[in-house]
């Protein structure tokens, strides 16, 4: 869908977002609500409308969202230019506030303290902020609720909040957005474009199969050591999921791309890339690379 409200492109937290940018502070922001209520939706709309404002530009590939720690760095430790926006989905599954100090919040906590130097405007997503990793919600400037979704005008009712963290305590206080020195409590966002809907959809059902996997392999190898504890004989096979990074260059070479040209493209070492090749294979049941593809 094309066609806009009046209050899309220049409302209030727009130009918030865009203020922080060119004044160099970065904005990271927190999108939350039930599920169906249009966060994911949300964030690529912003993403649009950054585009929009920031490079006249439309927004027409996968690459701005992500749904794991190493595509987020991937994307930050190559992007050019300011105010790239880039979303995280699922933040409460990656970093999750009940595991505040497993290795994927240590690194996403990492990326927030790190990214205002990039100017990205980070876009995070949850069902509800308690879910999130406490540090994450300090590091963030912006928290936005989506209220309701009108499916016949497409339309998405949020309110949002400003944030603001004490340095000394580490309590989070929200203030409202205003205009003229009224309070403004509900804001209108448009649907995203059906194109970049259309690729959206096909990386949510990846992740979601990916992340199914495995949740399944870990339920097996818990119940495998039960099983092993007890001293019950367990004879079935476990095969572990291949990981993200697996995945991306095992496709890259069966692309007939070489390994030393995807070692070059990432900017690794050949041998951290034919691990992984050697890894993917093994888990697959296909024959193991040998070194003898360091020249194809």
């Amino acid at each position: 869908m094309d066609k806009q409200p009046p209050t899309d492109m220049d409302n209030l937290i727009m130009k918030h977002i865009i203020l922080r940018i060119r004044k160099g502070l970065g904005v990271n922001i927190i999108i939350v609500g039930p599920p169906g209520m249009g966060k994911s939706y949300l964030c690529l709309r912003i993403s649009e409308l950054v585009y929009k404002i920031l490079f006249d530009e439309k927004m027409e590939t996968g690459k701005n969202i992500v749904d794991n720690i190493p595509d987020a760095f991937e994307f930050v430790r190559k992007v050019k230019r300011i105010g790239e926006p880039l979303t995280i989905e699922e933040v409460s599954v990656i970093a999750s506030s009940r595991r505040s100090m497993a290795a994927d919040n240590v690194s996403l906590n990492y990326l927030m303290d790190t990214v205002r130097k990039k100017q990205i405007v980070l876009l995070l997503n949850a069902p509800h902020i308690k879910g999130v990793d406490k540090h994450i919600q300090r590091m963030s400037h912006i928290m936005i609720e989506c209220l309701r979704v009108n499916k016949r005008k497409e339309i998405c009712t949020v309110k949002a909040f400003k944030l603001q963290t004490s340095q000394s305590s580490g309590k989070v206080y929200t203030h409202n957005f205003k205009a003229n020195g009224r309070e403004t409590h509900r804001f209108l966002f448009s649907k995203p474009s059906k194109q970049i809907i259309k690729i959206y959809e096909k990386l949510k059902d990846d992740f979601q199969a990916e992340l199914y996997r495995r949740m399944q392999y870990k339920a097996l190898a818990r119940k495998k050591k039960e099983m092993k504890e007890a001293g019950i004989k367990d004879i079935s096979v476990i095969t572990k999921p291949l990981t993200a990074l697996e995945i991306q260059r095992f496709q890259k070479h069966t692309n007939d791309v070489s390994i030393q040209d995807i070692a070059t493209e990432e900017g690794v070492a050949f041998n951290s890339v034919l691990t992984s090749i050697k890894k993917a294979r093994k888990k697959m049941g296909i024959s193991v690379v040998s070194t003898q593809n360091r020249a194809n």
